[in-house]
C-alpha cells in the first residue's frame, strides 16, 4: 500500500517540478480556473479542493440524460446501478455506496440547493441544466449535506428578464422517444419571473424475455419543474421551486449466467414492474448585504416506489421479490457567506437540519416446491433520521503568496427504527420474529485545515487534511435489534495538488494525490446461511489512495479537448465478517475501478456544424468482496454530430458505439443453497438516435 502512495507522490512531484520551471513568479491577482467540460459559466476556484464542472450543453441532444450516465466524467468518479437503474450509487476515491436503500450516501447531491439525503431517490432525469459541479473529498465544512466522498452540485437554468424557450424531440434505438421543452421569462420586469420545463421519454428497452417473447425492460419517464422567482429589490432573490417525477418501468435488467442465454436474452416467469413517484418543494431566499450574503433553503420531498420482480431469475415460478419504500424528507440550510472572492478573508458558515423518514415494506413470495403453499415473507420498518449540524470554513490570505484554510463541523445524528417481520399465507398472518424498536445518537467534531501557495497568477500548489463522516444506522432485514445496528464511518483524508492556467487560458491543468485512512468502512453483505438476512457491516479499517490529472485545451476558436485520468488503490486493511465467518484482510474493495479516464474532442465550424467524440474508460473492478469475480477494463465510445442555426438544430448521436458488454452492478446472492447466484446487471448496449431542437 505504501509503495503505491510513494509511486504516485513521486510522479506528481516530477510533473509539479516541470511546471514550476516554466514561468517566473509574478504578483498573484487571482486563481487558475476550474477544470471545465463544455461551455460552462464561470465558477470560483476552490483553492484546496479538487473540482470539475460539466457544462449545460453536455446534457442536451444525446448527452447525459440522468445521473447514472455521469460515470467517469471526472477522475475517480464512477456511478453504478443500485438495485435498479433508477437508484444510481456513487463510487468516488474508494468510497462507494451500497444497494437496497441501506446506509447514508457517500456523496452529497444537491439540485438548486435542494439536498437528496438518501440513497434511493437520486435517479434524476437531467434537463434544462446550467451546469454540474463535482467536488471530490469530504465537504462537510462547506455544505450542510457534504458526503464523505464528495459533493455533486447541479444547477438548473433560472428565469430572469430574458424570455427564452426551447423544444427538443428525439428518436433512437429500442424505439426510444424523448421530448423536452421549457419556457421562462419576466412577469414583472426586474421583479417577478417564472419558468416551467419538463420532459417525457419512453423506450421498449434492450432485454428480451425469451420465456414470454416480450421486450421486458420498457421504461417511461415523465418529469416537470416549475420556478417562481421574485427580486423585490436588488438585495433580495427569492425562488420557489416545484418538481415532480413519474417513472413506469418494467423488468430490472438482470443476467443470471447459469440459466440465461445472455445479458440481454433472459428467461423469467413475468417481466415485473418498477413504478416510482417523486415530488419536491423548495424555497430559496438570498439576501446580499454590503459585508455578507445570507442564503436560506427550505425543502420538502416525497418519494415512493413499488417494485415487483422475478427473484429466482429463472423461467420457473419459485420466488418473487417486492419492495415498496416511501421516503419523506424535510431540510433547512442557512448559510452566511463573505460577499465576494476578492477579499483578503473569504468565509462561509452555516446551520443545517434534516429530518428523513423511510418506511419499507419489502420481502418475497415463495412458491412450491420451496414452500408447501405460496407464502409471503414480509418486513415492515420505519426508520427516522435527524441531522443537526453547524459548519464553517475560512480562507485567510496571510501574504500575497500564502493562503491558509481552516474549517470545522459540529455534527449530531439521531437514528431510530421500529421493525417487524411476518409470514403470510392462506391461513393468515403470523409473526416470524419478535418486533422491536431501538435507537442511537452520535456527535462528532470534524476539522479541516489546509494551505495554498501562489507561485504566480496562473499556478498554485495546495495541501489539505480533513476528517470525513458517514452516519450509521440500522439493517431493517435483521431480526436482532443489537446486531441490526451498523456504526458511522470516519476517515482522515490528505490531499496534495497543483492547479495551473497556461497560455491565456488555452490550457488548464490540475493534478493531485490523495490518501484516506478510513475506519468502520461500511460494507453490504448477505448471510450465506439465510439469504433473507442482509447486513450493512463495518470493516475495521480501509486504506484508499490515488492520484488525478485533468486537462482542458482550447488551442483555437471552435476547438476544445478535455481529458482526465484517475487512479485509486482501495483495500481492506482489517475486515472480518462475523456473520459469515470470513476475513477479507488485504482484499480490494469492490466497485472501485482501479483507473478511470475521460477524453473528449470537439470542433464547432463557423457555419454551424459541430463534431464531438468522447471516450469514458473504467479499469478493472471487483464485483464481490471476496474478489472472486471481476469486471475487466472497458471503454465507452460516444459521438455527436449536428448542425445548428440561430434558432434550430439537428443532431445525430451514438452511445457505447463499440457495443461493450459490462457489469453495471452485481447482486451477490450466493448462499449454501445457491452457491453460483451472482446476478449481473448489464450496462446499456450500443444506441444511436437523432434529435431536432428549436429555441426562441
Amino acid at each position: 500500500m505504501k509503495q503505491h502512495l510513494v509511486t504516485i507522490v513521486t510522479m506528481l512531484a516530477g510533473v509539479t517540478a516541470s511546471w514550476a520551471q516554466t514561468n517566473a513568479p509574478i504578483e498573484p491577482t487571482g486563481l487558475p480556473p476550474v477544470t471545465v467540460i463544455g461551455e460552462a459559466t464561470d465558477l470560483a476556484q476552490l483553492e484546496t479542493v479538487s473540482a470539475s464542472v460539466v457544462a449545460g450543453d453536455m446534457f442536451e441532444w444525446g448527452g447525459y440524460h440522468n445521473t447514472r450516465e455521469l460515470t467517469a466524467i471526472a477522475p475517480n468518479t464512477s456511478l453504478f446501478d443500485g438495485n435498479n437503474q433508477r437508484t444510481p450509487r456513487f463510487s468516488v476515491r474508494g468510497f462507494r455506496e451500497n444497494n437496497f436503500l441501506i446506509g447514508e450516501p457517500a456523496v452529497g447531491l444537491y439540485v438548486d440547493d435542494m439536498p437528496y439525503l438518501d440513497v434511493a431517490s437520486r435517479g434524476l432525469p437531467l434537463y434544462d441544466i446550467e451546469q454540474a459541479e463535482f467536488y471530490r473529498g469530504p465537504q462537510g465544512t462547506m455544505f450542510g449535506a457534504g458526503g464523505i466522498g464528495g459533493v455533486m452540485n447541479i444547477r438548473t437554468l433560472q428565469p430572469d428578464n430574458h424570455w427564452r424557450g426551447s423544444v427538443t424531440a428525439g428518436y433512437g434505438s429500442y424505439n426510444e422517444m424523448n421530448f423536452q421543452g421549457g419556457i421562462s421569462g419576466p412577469i414583472v420586469t426586474n421583479q417577478l419571473y417564472f419558468g416551467i420545463s419538463g420532459m417525457f421519454g419512453q423506450s421498449d428497452g434492450f432485454v428480451n424475455n425469451l420465456n414470454l417473447g416480450t421486450d421486458a425492460d420498457s421504461r417511461e419517464t415523465l418529469s416537470g419543474r416549475a420556478v417562481l422567482r421574485w427580486t423585490p429589490t436588488e438585495n433580495w432573490d427569492i425562488a420557489l421551486t416545484l418538481t415532480a417525477d413519474r417513472f413506469r418501468d418494467g423488468f430490472v435488467p438482470t443476467y443470471y449466467p447459469t440459466t440465461d442465454a445472455g445479458p440481454y436474452d433472459v428467461s423469467r416467469t413475468f417481466d415485473g414492474y418498477n413504478d416510482t413517484d417523486a415530488f419536491g418543494q423548495a424555497i430559496r431566499v438570498r439576501y446580499a448585504a454590503e459585508d455578507f450574503n445570507v442564503v436560506s433553503v427550505t425543502t420538502h420531498r416525497d418519494w415512493e416506489q413499488d417494485l415487483l420482480q422475478d427473484f429466482d431469475f429463472t423461467a420457473a415460478q419459485l420466488l418473487d421479490g417486492f419492495s415498496r419504500p416511501e421516503v419523506e424528507t424535510w431540510s433547512q440550510e442557512l448559510r452566511l457567506e463573505s460577499p465576494n472572492t476578492g477579499e483578503r478573508t473569504r468565509w462561509v458558515g452555516g446551520l443545517f437540519f434534516a429530518d428523513n423518514t423511510i418506511n419499507t415494506d419489502s420481502g418475497s413470495v415463495v412458491y412450491p416446491p420451496l414452500a408447501p403453499i405460496p407464502t409471503t415473507q414480509q418486513t415492515l420498518a420505519e426508520q427516522q433520521a435527524q441531522t443537526y449540524a453547524a459548519f464553517g470554513q475560512a480562507t485567510f490570505a496571510t501574504t500575497e503568496k500564502l493562503d491558509l484554510v481552516a474549517g470545522l463541523r459540529l455534527n449530531h445524528e439521531q437514528r431510530d427504527i421500529s421493525r417487524q417481520r411476518n409470514f403470510i399465507n392462506g391461513f393468515g398472518t403470523f409473526p416470524a420474529a419478535a418486533p422491536y424498536s431501538t435507537d442511537f445518537d452520535d456527535t462528532v467534531v470534524l476539522p479541516k485545515a489546509g494551505a495554498a501557495w501562489h507561485f504566480n497568477d496562473d499556478m498554485l500548489g495546495y495541501f489539505n487534511f480533513s476528517e470525513g463522516y458517514q452516519s450509521g444506522g440500522f439493517n431493517a432485514s435483521n431480526d436482532d435489534p443489537v446486531a441490526s445496528r451498523f456504526d458511522p464511518a470516519t476517515s482522515w483524508n490528505y490531499e496534495l495538488g497543483v492547479k495551473s492556467d497556461w497560455y491565456e487560458s488555452k490550457l488548464n491543468a490540475n493534478a493531485s494525490v490523495f490518501y484516506s485512512d478510513a475506519d468502520d468502512y461500511q460494507v453490504y453483505r448477505l448471510n450465506a446461511a439465510d439469504p433473507a438476512q442482509a447486513y450493512l457491516q463495518n470493516a475495521d479499517n480501509a486504506d484508499l489512495m490515488g492520484g488525478e490529472l485533468e486537462l482542458t485545451v482550447r488551442p483555437a476558436q471552435g476547438w476544445e479537448f478535455t481529458g482526465g485520468v484517475g487512479y485509486t488503490h482501495a483495500e481492506y486493511d482489517r475486515y472480518f465478517d462475523p456473520v459469515n465467518g470470513t476475513s477479507f484482510d488485504g482484499n480490494t474493495i469492490s466497485f472501485v475501478p482501479e483507473w478511470t479516464a475521460n477524453f473528449a474532442g470537439q470542433y464547432r465550424f463557423p457555419f454551424g456544424l459541430y463534431l464531438r467524440l468522447e471516450v469514458q474508460t473504467l479499469g478493472d473492478y471487483y464485483l464481490t468482496e471476496d474478489n472472486t469475480a471481476k469486471q475487466g477494463a472497458f471503454s465507452l465510445l460516444n459521438a455527436r454530430i449536428g448542425y445548428e442555426r440561430r434558432n434550430w438544430g439537428i443532431h445525430v448521436f451514438g452511445r457505447n458505439l463499440l457495443d461493450e458488454e459490462y457489469a453495471a452492478n452485481a447482486l451477490d446472492l450466493r448462499s449454501g443453497a445457491t452457491p453460483d447466484q451472482l446476478v449481473i446487471q448489464p450496462g446499456t448496449p450500443v444506441a444511436v438516435g437523432i434529435a431536432l431542437s428549436a429555441r426562441f
